[in-house]
């Protein structure tokens, strides 16, 4: 077996009705090593799904076929078959956004224009199977604990950071059934983007990566696929299970792991002491409110507005010795304090019940006492259309989960500055 051949031993069932299209795309997925049966229309494609032993690890389905076309294909796939895990990728010469979107809401897991751009391709086979992230060959590690370490103070607070993480990841699995049953789609995403950054926080990277793929199909779902609900729902066991590991491993390690020199000093950790136990949040941002000091009114404040204790903490940590910080844990209250005593720069998450950051900065630069408060935006999202969006709110930077305090520090200097000139 060549090892350069990215998709050696992964079998592909192609269906399309072209005799042309069927031999480019059988040479090139073979050139890379896949073994490829094809189908020349989705009725043929189905039969030879409900007969493969070994089954398919995953299927190129063509929209415009005879006797059945891709989206019945796929339905078919889903509901007769059960097939709901099966990765199929829709096939189309029309490849905007709109053609994609209806795929996916039609049950696909995505779609590839024709004709084929190879590695492209590639990678989304690779992505949708499991066997790469399709941009590395090395699959991230379980575990940065170092990195987590750095973010948080030392492995005594990362120990007490985790028992505060663990009880919302240990629950989510019973959440996400209850919205999936009650298609509260919002309420879903929101658990489980909770889960995405509690886990990039704590160094569990395979974590993250896991619940970002699930709220990923959990944005399908809402768009009205369901047979893709279907198929997260069938995730969420295997989820619980990888949790508990990875919170009882995490444990475990981070007792056996030494503080780096450099990560922590007394007072940090003295700080992160006096805040470890599980605040409600109604009493958050009081707790952790910095003490009057004589020399506390020459420096800026900082309104940090999150609604979980966690990432709370670990901004306290990043931006306390060198700024007054107050904190927020929803977005009503983070209005409440910007009109009443308004700081020199808010950090704001996006993802919040009732108000969502975006809301929250909208209302703040439609108020004439409030819109000069310069906003930086906290996200677990790496999508360049929702930053668009956020600068067009008025927002000045944003900063992306997990957090690292170094860039933490830099951006709010930055804007402060910016804005110090400005003014």
């Amino acid at each position: 077996m060549d090892v350069s051949q990215q998709l050696a031993g992964m079998r592909i069932l192609v269906a399309e009705d072209h005799p042309v299209l069927q031999q480019v795309a059988a040479e090139l997925l073979s050139i890379e090593g896949a073994e490829v049966m094809l189908a020349a229309n989705g009725r043929l494609a189905v039969e030879a799904i409900a007969a493969a032993d070994p089954p398919f690890d995953a299927v190129l389905l063509d929209l415009h076929m005879p006797d059945m076309d891709g989206f019945a294909a796929v339905d078919y796939i889903r509901r007769a078959l059960k097939q709901t895990a099966l990765p199929v990728i829709a096939m189309t010469a029309n490849a905007s956004e709109d053609d994609r979107q209806a795929c996916l809401a039609a049950g696909m897991d995505d779609h590839v224009g024709k004709p084929f751009d190879l590695p492209a391709l590639v990678a989304l086979l690779l992505r949708h199977t499991g066997r790469g992230s399709g941009q590395s060959s090395s699959p991230k590690s379980d575990f940065d604990l170092r990195g987590a370490l750095c973010r948080v103070g030392d492995r005594t607070a990362y120990a007490e950071l985790l028992e505060i993480a663990r009880p919302e990841l240990g629950s989510v699995a019973e959440r996400l059934r209850e919205c999936l049953a009650a298609e509260r789609w919002t309420e879903a995403g929101q658990a489980v983007h909770t889960v995405k950054g509690l886990a990039a926080t704590l160094g569990m990277g395979a974590l993250a990566d896991q619940a970002a793929d699930i709220e990923q199909r959990l944005t399908r779902a809402h768009a009205g696929s369901r047979a893709e609900a279907r198929a997260f729902a069938e995730t969420l066991a295997p989820l619980t299970a990888a949790l508990e590991r990875a919170a009882q491993t995490a444990l475990c390690d981070a007792d056996a792991i030494a503080t780096p020199a450099d990560v922590a000093t007394p007072d940090a950790v003295a700080t992160l002491a006096a805040v470890a136990a599980p605040v409600h949040p109604e009493s958050a941002a009081r707790s952790l409110e910095p003490a009057t000091a004589p020399d506390a009114d020459r420096r800026k404040s900082v309104l940090v507005v999150d609604d979980h204790p966690l990432n709370i903490r670990v901004l306290h940590r990043a931006l306390s010795p060198d700024y007054r910080v107050f904190m927020a844990t929803c977005g009503e209250q983070a209005l409440e304090k910007c009109r009443d005593d308004p700081p020199d720069l808010v950090l704001l998450d996006v993802v919040m019940p009732v108000l969502d950051g975006y809301e929250v900065c909208k209302r703040l630069k439609a108020d004439p006492a409030t819109r000069g408060i310069p906003v930086i935006f906290v996200t677990g999202h790496r999508d360049p259309v929702e930053e668009a969006r956020g600068l067009e709110l008025g927002a000045l930077a944003f900063i992306t989960k997990p957090i690292e305090p170094a860039e933490v520090r830099a951006r709010v200097k930055n804007c402060l500055d910016a804005t110090h000139h400005v003014n």
